[in-house]
């Protein structure tokens, strides 16, 4: 195929590569076109050089054929930045869609909503403490003049529980399986 010819589909790029020695499939070129590889230019075709430049990048060439050295090294770094701007815009778009679906949502929030209620379990165990103190000590026949000294106790168990919720490891519960 000419290199001046205007290629504008995924069968006639096919034709392109391997008439310039490299080795593809059809299903390839089109997968690559739908992940942003291998773009289209403004007027909706493909460039020779782009795509010599994409095949350097991408591809092997067919065993004991020579490969037309048409395309530049400048050729190759435009289709890699191009590739890697188009990656981040559809991780973007990824994420942007998964926000919108509710699977997402901003870090501080859920930071503040996890602060909120260790905090609030805080005040329960605080609670609990302040009330079954007497009883605790009336089921062992206890002392209630050390009724603080049980307070303290059971506040002080109440921070070790705390601290393991406060260390950096994955929790898992069970029954919960990720479907991601």
């Amino acid at each position: 195929m000419n290199a001046d010819k205007t290629i504008k589909t995924g069968t006639a790029v096919h034709a392109f590569l391997v008439g310039q020695g490299f080795k593809i499939s059809r299903a390839k070129i089109y997968k690559d076109i739908e992940e942003g590889r291998l773009g289209k230019g403004k007027d909706g075709t493909f460039s020779s050089d782009v795509l010599i430049a994409y095949a350097k990048a991408f591809l092997e060439p067919i065993a004991g054929k020579g490969v037309d050295d048409a395309g530049s090294g400048a050729a190759t770094k435009r289709l890699l930045a191009d590739a890697d701007l188009r990656t981040v815009m559809a991780d973007r778009a990824r994420l942007k869609l998964e926000a919108e679906q509710g699977r997402l949502m901003p870090r501080e929030e859920h930071e503040l909503a996890l602060a909120a209620r260790a905090q609030f379990f805080r005040n329960q165990v605080d609670v609990f403490c302040h009330l079954a103190a007497s009883r605790i000590l009336g089921c062992v026949e206890g002392n209630e003049a050390k009724l603080p000294d049980l307070i303290q106790l059971l506040r002080q168990e109440t921070a070790v529980w705390l601290d393991a919720y406060a260390e950096d490891k994955p929790f898992v519960v069970e029954g919960m399986m990720d479907n991601g």
